[in-house]
């Protein structure tokens, strides 16, 4: 029990400096990874005698967790810094979650991301303003799209149900990520036309699954995740994009600051267009991926390429003087939250809350 203890006190001592230094300088330094598994291995070597009947969970969270973590990496949701401390994290929970928990990695993404969500949804909608509001909802919730969303779900979400609850995973909010990341490797692997898949998918389920279907139990949770999804993927995302980015001066660009809009040439000409992951309405209706002048990734810009970016802008190559860049956002707290929730919580904080709530 003291070296449980002791073990927590050193990751909430570390969780608060790189929390800081995520904040402040939008940097997680690998040298504090490096630690936090130090801590862990000591932990592990001391505790062995607990982990070992646990071995086939611990390695099964450990795979997941990596699997997801680089998923998400891949796919632009958040920097390799992030993807890599959420791994750690997920790999030093206590071995008593491994068996009071079906699903450890679950949790902890529900603990993490579900304030990180609010926080920012509520901080971001208070800052853009009515007018920006209306029309991210506006956007959002465009017909065409709304039914296009619902036949995704129909029909994927019985194909993806299938190896989740193979694997002890059976929460909305895992399904919604799992979901997201499924359509991206389907657009990303093979260009394939994702209308008649999920059209395909739908009629399959309604012929051989119409008692789950036509069922309310299920229908009533079907029409809330395609409105969490909505909300989340297409209202949220679009007004994020807004409230945190800021107009810089091309003069003005240092090194490492990571563009929200990136410049393209075609023909000569060159134009500044927003870096935003695509939704699910461009994918189905054959969006491609820009090939910009400059890098994309989580390092943010090279010296090389403010240079290239500012002789354009020298020679009057360039028709815009300014250029969107990010905001830091600091997901290590909120990783560092989601741990800490899901050890006090043994698991996920949401039947704690349902019992707050409803009793």
């Amino acid at each position: 029990m003291m070296i449980e203890t002791l073990y927590l006190i050193a990751i909430f001592a570390i969780g608060l400096l790189v929390s800081v230094e995520d904040s402040r300088k939008g940097v997680i330094k690998n040298s504090r990874l490096t630690l936090l598994m130090v801590f862990f291995t000591v932990y592990f070597a001391v505790n062995f005698g607990a982990f070992a009947p646990q071995a086939s969970a611990f390695l099964t969270n450990l795979v997941l967790s990596v699997a997801l973590g680089v998923a998400l990496w891949l796919f632009g949701l958040w920097p390799s810094g992030d993807a890599k401390l959420f791994i750690v994290l997920c790999v030093m929970l206590p071995p008593s979650l491994l068996v009071s928990s079906t699903s450890p990695l679950s949790d902890i993404m529900i603990n993490a991301f579900v304030p990180l969500f609010f926080f920012y949804f509520f901080s971001t909608t208070l800052r853009s303003g009515r007018k920006r509001v209306r029309e991210s909802l506006k956007k959002a919730f465009e017909p065409y799209r709304v039914i296009l969303i619902g036949i995704s779900y129909l029909g994927m979400a019985w194909l993806i149900n299938l190896p989740l609850k193979a694997l002890g995973i059976s929460t909305p909010v895992a399904f919604i990520l799992i979901l997201f990341v499924v359509v991206e490797i389907f657009y990303r692997v093979k260009r394939l036309n994702l209308e008649y898949l999920f059209v395909a998918a739908a009629i399959l389920r309604l012929v051989f699954d119409y008692k789950t279907v036509y069922d309310l139990g299920f229908i009533l949770p079907m029409m809330l995740t395609v409105l969490v999804f909505i909300v989340f993927r297409f209202f949220f995302l679009d007004l994020a994009f807004s409230g945190n980015t800021r107009a810089v001066k091309l003069a003005e660009l240092k090194p490492g600051m990571k563009l929200a809009e990136g410049i393209t040439e075609k023909d000569g000409k060159y134009e500044k267009n927003r870096i935003l992951l695509l939704t699910l309405y461009d994918l189905l209706h054959g969006g491609t991926t820009e090939r910009f002048i400059h890098s994309i990734s989580d390092e943010g810009l090279t010296e090389e390429e403010i240079k290239k970016i500012q002789g354009l802008a020298h020679s009057k190559k360039l028709g815009f003087d300014d250029i969107l860049v990010h905001l830091s956002v600091p997901f290590a707290l909120f990783l560092f939250v989601g741990f800490f929730l899901t050890v006090l919580m043994n698991g996920s904080f949401v039947p704690f809350l349902r019992t707050l709530l409803f009793g």
